[in-house]
């Protein structure tokens, strides 16, 4: 997981985007998803827009079809295909479906957002964690945990912004 998309290459990056993706359709609720379209809107284009605008359980559909390839099969509607694999990523990643291969057997069981940054957190899989007042905080990245614990401003984390 990175906090920044910058320096990532391509796969890595969209290791991190299947990643994120899986974590939002098995763990995620419709705020996280918002979370998730607004970072990735500029691979996923009009995509993005699109599936903000549908209901809760449109999206619940969308994102579910998105993981298909998981099992080794397609997405059976547009909307499913192109959140799976973004034409962003396929001409910048040899193979997508390979990815999704490899990340088959992940399993997140809840989702967490970093304060710092708004990033989507696996909880199971992040070593960044602080604990404040009794409650764990998880983050994406070293630079988010350092900021926090040096009592740097925490994100809005209204999703109306």
């Amino acid at each position: 997981m990175r906090c920044g998309i910058e320096n990532a290459d391509s796969r890595s990056f969209y290791e991190d985007y299947i990643r994120d993706l899986v974590l939002v359709a098995r763990c995620g609720n419709r705020d996280t998803r918002q979370l998730f379209l607004q970072r990735y809107a500029e691979q996923l284009c009009g995509l993005a827009n699109y599936l903000q605008f549908l209901t809760e359980r449109e999206q619940d559909l969308v994102f579910a079809d998105a993981l298909r390839p998981r099992e080794g099969s397609l997405p059976r509607s547009l909307a499913g295909t192109r959140l799976a694999t973004p034409a962003w990523f396929n001409r910048r990643v040899s193979n997508p479906f390979n990815v999704w291969k490899a990340e088959a057997s992940y399993c997140p069981e809840r989702v967490e957002i970093d304060p710092m940054c708004r990033m989507i957190v696996d909880p199971l899989e992040t070593p960044y964690v602080s604990r404040r007042n009794g409650v764990d905080v998880y983050f994406c990245c070293l630079t988010c945990l350092e900021q926090f614990e040096r009592g740097g401003n925490v994100a809005n984390l209204s999703l109306a912004s």
